[in-house]
């Protein structure tokens, strides 16, 4: 009996730790694309599940559908159009670059998903189901379980706000902001909400002693004055309305969505409801991608891979550099 009881703890003893899980995608039917580390684009529609240790980015036809997995965690079902970018390293969390409808079950959370419009959600337990309604709105259905926690971010500034009960849906504007939080919301079902922030803000009335300075403090050296910027050479945009990234410049949208990874570099993403397309204003050459579009490109500006229609279009003579047009950077 003591001999059973020492080898029964040995065998227990020995067992390893268990694996993070990976993530693994199955494309169903309809075009299911992905991009992973070899940044190469490949067609997951009819292989099977498969499993992606690494980060990538999947694309999905208006008429696919494809099953994300964590086996034993959570799995979301997607129906038509579809971006979504994963990190790997066994981490339960998505970018939701476009979703036109999913279906979510979360058994053994967190699951954690970046969505469009600098909104957040965390899912612990239940079944949720994700919509995309006109005008960039996303709704939000608790089918069962606990209701998820969300919260607007952007610039360094976190807004939390009460998710759907069971039940209940909620939708997440496009157009909301920090700046607005205050006043009565139209969508519900946030009028029932208790929102700390909606009272109207206290004077804060500061007193400060004047100083004698010992020492004189030199004046701040006068910023350097910006060159010369023609609109017409940047097709017709204000530097105001372009931003730096790497060594090329995009313009200020809330439909363009990007990322960066360190094996699958700079992805820009305009959502496939975008009214105009999206410029890529580079030294060479610029690119024109069409709405749905999504490009991976170095620091450089080199196209790497892309999914969707683009147009190249030569370097109006007498352009500079985007790096030195006084184009400010992306924060």
């Amino acid at each position: 009996m003591r001999r059973a009881s020492i080898c029964f703890a040995l065998l227990v003893l020995g067992r390893s730790a268990p694996a993070q899980e990976l993530l693994r995608i199955e494309g169903l039917h309809g075009r299911v694309e992905t991009l992973g580390s070899a940044e190469r684009v490949e067609l997951l529609t009819g292989l099977g599940p498969r499993d992606c240790p690494g980060p990538g980015l999947l694309e999905a036809g208006s008429m696919a559908s494809a099953r994300l997995s964590w086996p034993g965690r959570a799995s979301l079902l997607t129906q038509g159009r579809a971006g979504l970018e994963w990190r790997g390293r066994g981490e339960a969390s998505l970018r939701v670059l476009e979703l036109q409808h999913g279906e979510l079950e979360v058994r053994r959370g967190p699951l954690v998903l970046e969505l469009p419009w600098c909104w957040n959600a965390r899912f612990e337990t239940g079944a949720y189901r994700l919509h995309a309604q006109p005008g960039g709105a996303l709704e939000i259905e608790t089918v069962a379980g606990a209701a998820p926690q969300l919260w607007w971010s952007r610039a360094g500034l976190i807004r939390p706000c009460a998710g759907p009960a069971c039940g209940e849906r909620l939708l997440l504007p496009p157009d909301w902001s920090s700046t607005n939080r205050g006043e009565p919301e139209p969508y519900a079902p946030w009028a029932q909400v208790s929102w700390p922030w909606g009272r109207v803000a206290e004077v804060l009335h500061v007193t400060v002693d004047p100083q004698v300075e010992s020492h004189a403090v030199p004046a701040p050296p006068e910023p350097a004055p910006l060159p010369p910027f023609q609109a017409q050479l940047w097709h017709d945009h204000a530097r105001e309305e372009l931003e730096l990234v790497g060594a090329f410049a995009i313009e200020r949208r809330d439909d363009l969505a990007l990322g960066r990874s360190g094996q699958a570099g700079i992805t820009l993403r305009l959502r496939s409801d975008a009214t105009r397309p999206a410029w890529i204003l580079r030294e060479s050459t610029d690119l024109e991608l069409a709405p749905g579009t999504l490009v991976v490109l170095d620091e450089q500006g080199t196209l790497l891979a892309n999914l969707g229609a683009i147009r190249v279009h030569a370097r109006p003579e007498g352009r500079p550099a985007p790096a030195s047009a006084g184009i400010a950077p992306r924060k």
